[in-house]
């Protein structure tokens, strides 16, 4: 029991510690549940370590094969537990900041797809909502058209309200603005059409 609550506890600090730019924590937290999933065996979470694990491979050492061998046994691992949410960070994780490096995008999209399915039948609303906003930029790197990709965004407006994560819909926005040639300057993020989405978000 001692074991299962310190991986889970290392866990839950991982996706804070790298959204707060700590990388230093992050590592130590994603290597500490590796070193434990190795000396005492596999648990629900080690999963989300190894996928974790392969992108410091990647990012850090340049390993980009070997980063994901090690990312897709961690894939293999998570559909065999239960646990939905530690199952759709783990295919988050991959599809984000692994498969890019060795294939193609339409893969991406579907297991991000996956993730968000599962994070919001498991109720792992931070993971959702990070699967809907890099969903919007694949859908862009796809070569969707804008008003294509605005328009599935409004799909998601009422988990965003609901969930108060408005700020994972407008970061879109505010690039689709920029493209169009629609906000106040080329160099600016206003716009009026922002503001009133913005204000319809927050309603």
């Amino acid at each position: 029991p001692e074991i299962h609550a310190s991986m889970q506890l290392l866990m839950n600090i991982t996706p804070a510690a790298y959204m707060s730019g700590n990388k230093n924590l992050n590592i130590y937290c994603v290597l500490r549940i590796v070193n434990i999933s190795l000396k005492h065996g596999h648990s629900a979470y080690s999963s989300y370590a190894y996928a974790t694990y392969s992108v410091l491979l990647g990012g850090i050492l340049g390993k980009y094969q070997t980063s994901y061998q090690v990312g897709a046994m961690a894939m293999n691992l998570a559909d065999q537990i239960d646990d939905l949410s530690v199952k759709s960070q783990t295919q988050f994780v991959f599809a984000a900041l692994v498969n890019h490096w060795t294939s193609e995008l339409d893969i991406t999209i579907n297991i991000t797809r996956q993730a968000y399915k599962n994070a919001m039948e498991s109720g792992n609303h931070i993971f959702a909502s990070f699967a809907i906003a890099n969903l919007l930029y694949y859908y862009f790197f796809r070569g969707w058209q804008l008003t294509k990709i605005n328009l599935e965004s409004k799909k998601y407006i009422n988990f965003i309200k609901h969930y108060k994560n408005k700020d994972m819909i407008l970061s879109w926005n505010i690039h689709d603005l920029c493209i169009r040639g629609l906000s106040v300057t080329k160099i600016s993020f206003s716009s009026n059409e922002l503001i009133n989405e913005k204000t319809d978000l927050e309603t």
